[in-house]
This record gives C-alpha cells, sequence and structure tokens, in this order.
C-alpha cells in the first residue's frame, strides 16, 4: 500500500484499554514519568505510531489494520511524541525496542503483583459470626421477631464475607480505608445508598503509584465492593450496595464507630465474631 491510499484508523477500544492496562499509566518514552491521566483522571497523553501513515516511518507492507493494532501502537506525553516525529532519531527499530522495554517493566510489575496477591490471601483465618446479637442490639433491627429480616441480613453478610476473603490484605486495607472515609449514615435511613469518597484523597492518602492503586482498585471492583466513576467531572470511589439493597459496609462502618471497635478487626481480618454478643 502506497501513502496515497493509506488512511488512519482509529484504535478499536480493545486496543485502547490493552495499551492504557500496558503503560502503567507513564508515557513509554524512556525515562519519562508523565501520566496519561493527571490527578483529576483526565486524559493528557496522546497515541503515537511506531509506522504512520504518512512520513513518519511508513511500511508500505502494513495495511490500516495494521497500523491501528496494538503492536504498532504507543503512548505518550505531548513533547516526547513531537520528539519521536524526528525519523532520523527515532527509527522503527528503536521505537519497537522503546515499546518492548516500556511493557515489559510493566509486565513485571503486574507479575510481581499477581505474586503477591497469592502468598498473602490466605495471611488471615476468617472468624465467622454465630448470633449478631451485638449488631441487633446498636441498631434495634429486632432480628429475635423478625426471622425473615435476620435470614436475608446473614446472606448478605455471608456474601460479603466471601468477597472480602477473596481479596487480598492489602487490598482489604485500602477498603477499610475507602469505608472510614466514604459518606452516609444508615442512622438517617440512608442503607440502601452507596458510600461514597474522592478518588483524589484515597491517591493522596497512600503511598502507592498510580499503576499499583490500579490495579488494587481493580481487584475491589473485580469482587463488587467498589466502583470507581464520574460525577460531574470529579471522581469519585462508590463502596456498592447488596442485591438486597442493603448497605452491609455503611452499617458495618457506623456500628464500629459507635463501639469504638477498629474497623480493620472486621475488614482486614476477617473477624465477623465481633458482630456477636
Amino acid at each position: 500500500m502506497n501513502k496515497k491510499d493509506s488512511k488512519r484508523l482509529a484504535p478499536t477500544k480493545e486496543t485502547i484499554r490493552e495499551l492504557f492496562s500496558k503503560s502503567g499509566n507513564e508515557c513509554y518514552f524512556p525515562e519519562c514519568s508523565e501520566r496519561n491521566y493527571d490527578e483529576n483522571r483526565n486524559y493528557v497523553a496522546q497515541v503515537v505510531h511506531i509506522s504512520g501513515v504518512a512520513e513518519q516511518r511508513f511500511n508500505k507492507d502494513m495495511t490500516d489494520e495494521d497500523r491501528r493494532d496494538f503492536k504498532n501502537l504507543m503512548i505518550m506525553c505531548y513533547k516526547h511524541h513531537k520528539k519521536t516525529d524526528d525519523v532520523s532519531v527515532y527509527t522503527f527499530e528503536k521505537m519497537t525496542e522503546m515499546k518492548f522495554e516500556h511493557e515489559s517493566k510493566f509486565d513485571k510489575a503486574l507479575d510481581e503483583f499477581v505474586d503477591e496477591l497469592q502468598i498473602n490471601l490466605n495471611k488471615y483465618t476468617k472468624i465467622l459470626f454465630k448470633n449478631l446479637n451485638r449488631l441487633d442490639s446498636q441498631f434495634n433491627l429486632n432480628f429475635v421477631n423478625d426471622k425473615d429480616l435476620l435470614n436475608q441480613f446473614t446472606e448478605g453478610l455471608n456474601s460479603l464475607l466471601e468477597r472480602l476473603e477473596k481479596v487480598p490484605p492489602a487490598e482489604r486495607e485500602l477498603f477499610n480505608l475507602i469505608l472510614k472515609n466514604s459518606v452516609t449514615n444508615p442512622r438517617k435511613g440512608e442503607w440502601e445508598q452507596n458510600m461514597r469518597v474522592l478518588y483524589q484523597f484515597i491517591r493522596s492518602a497512600i503511598a502507592e503509584t498510580d499503576f499499583k492503586l490500579k490495579m488494587m482498585l481493580d481487584v475491589l471492583e473485580s469482587q463488587q465492593l467498589i466502583s470507581v466513576d464520574e460525577e460531574e467531572l470529579v471522581y469519585y470511589i462508590f463502596v456498592l450496595k447488596s442485591n438486597h439493597g442493603w448497605n452491609y459496609a455503611a452499617i458495618l462502618q457506623y456500628f464500629c464507630s459507635d463501639l469504638s471497635i477498629d474497623l480493620s478487626d472486621i475488614i482486614v481480618k476477617l473477624d465477623f465474631s465481633k458482630l456477636d454478643s
């Protein structure tokens, strides 16, 4: 295919998703730490072609589909995108090497993260609740006279415990931090609302890279504990309610606060016996 006949096709959503997942939220240019998203999660980077449709390293043997494929794309800040337009310095071979080295760096980080998950999953042994008398008394739920409510509540708590058990301690600690700083109040009839906290608050409160934080939040999202969404151009982390409509996380948060119990004993250490008499 010659330059005249070639067309610039937009990358597919799947390709963009793969690019961002392997970029580590950093510019691909060596030793550049510019983020692809800024602190408000605004996209500030640019998609770069290794082999372009014009003068930038044009390859006549590539189709338009080849050019928009993941293998031919990188993500860079504006400064380094313009810099790599100098094809006499940034040849096809050099750009390909740059892509390989950057993605290898974050592939290694991802592998280490997965290894850490596997090691830590069984760090704590769960302790089941038996009667929920303490919780019942604190919130006047009247479980003694309403067995249907007790059964529903028990089912929901067991579901929460099962999901937490699948999450490593480090991610449970993050979930604990999110809970302690989320906004809702079950005493004001808001048990059916999703709790929320500003994403940027959590970002500033933990000593992790953007890449590591994203992976940790992905783990929590995979167990339907949270959702990271945008409202009025501001990103929030939402703590999700159960299928029954109860926000068990909110109840646990206020239960611990009222009785001066360390919330992490339940969320991180999985000691649900704290809810008993």
